[in-house]
């Protein structure tokens, strides 16, 4: 672990957390976060977010980026929701389209409908 950051790795409503650690000759910048509910706070959660590895690295500029969690939103409504629905995180999207990630369960499973939430009548799915 690399210690003695200048900035919090934790926000102050525990959405997220980052560890900088070094595996030697390696340095991996390790980010966990949960997504709010409502759209608002998750595109604001995801601006922040964005703002902080842009700051991270410039620190650490070979580090590489491991960025995981629940994001509580899907990126693609017609493959990750049942009924599909508009409700797209702009944040979100700008992230996906500034940092080109990848998503390794789509990339492993590109039309895996497997949804990890569901309503009771099982009429409302995401994954």
């Amino acid at each position: 672990l690399i210690c003695g950051e200048s900035d919090p790795l934790t926000d102050s409503s525990g959405r997220r957390i980052v560890l900088i650690v070094e595996v030697n000759p390696v340095i991996f910048t390790l980010v966990n976060t949960y997504g709010c509910r409502d759209k608002k706070s998750n595109n604001t959660l995801f601006s922040e977010t964005e703002n902080k590895i842009g700051t991270w690295v410039t620190k650490y500029p070979a580090a590489k980026i491991i960025w995981g969690g629940d994001f509580n939103v899907v990126m693609n409504e017609n493959v990750d929701r049942w009924p599909p629905r508009d409700r797209g995180q702009k944040e979100l999207e700008h992230i996906w389209n500034h940092v080109d990630p990848v998503d390794i369960w789509r990339l492993k499973l590109p039309s895996d409908r497997a949804n990890s939430w569901s309503n009771k009548n099982t009429s409302l799915q995401s994954g």
